[in-house]
């Protein structure tokens, strides 16, 4: 195994680690981090070509990049955090005692799992 280790601070661990795998496949075995440093394992049959083309990567690896599963957990925070401003409210029971009975049980129990959430968000 080819050990390269590399001064660097501020890297998205995920991103790069897509980013060299996508470009370097199965050569690319995995990286590590230290403190201001990354060490990147390459096969032994990798080629100068190669770690060449992985030390560039992570040298020019842009930390503010996201991988498509990164994006994809961003927007899901993200919509979460607009349904709950949009939803600020707790739900009153009350608001439905002119309903039938199961539209009034579904609205208390609703109004419990809201209680319920709060309460485990604020552990």
């Amino acid at each position: 195994m080819i050990e390269i280790i590399i001064e660097r601070e501020n890297v998205n661990v995920e991103a790069l680690d897509f980013a060299l795998r996508s470009a370097l496949d199965t050569v690319f075995i995995g990286l590590s981090t230290l403190p201001n440093r990354i060490v990147l394992y390459l096969s032994d049959d990798s080629t100068q070509d190669q770690r060449g083309q992985a030390r560039r990567l992570t040298l020019n690896h842009d930390p503010i990049q996201r991988t498509p599963e990164q994006q994809r957990r961003l927007a899901r925070r993200q919509k979460l955090a607009q349904f709950r401003e949009q939803n600020s409210d707790d739900l009153n029971p009350a608001d439905y005692d002119s309903e039938q009975v199961i539209i009034r049980t579904l609205a208390q129990k609703i109004a419990w799992l809201e209680q319920e959430l709060h309460a485990l968000r604020n552990q």
